[in-house]
């Protein structure tokens, strides 16, 4: 079995990391309401209107 090289070691982490937020993102938006989300989306708005 070859030597892994640390570089590999983070790359394969951060494809997991990112993978597991995706599916929680996509989940949670799956799973939520569409009332909540449009509250949502008015909370942002607002936030950025305040910058």
């Amino acid at each position: 079995m070859p030597h892994m090289s640390p570089m590999w070691w983070t790359f394969t982490y951060l494809s997991i990391t990112m993978s597991m937020l995706t599916m929680m993102t996509i989940m949670y938006f799956y799973f939520t309401p569409k009332s909540k989300k449009s509250e949502m989306k008015n909370k942002l708005n607002t936030i950025n209107w305040k910058w």
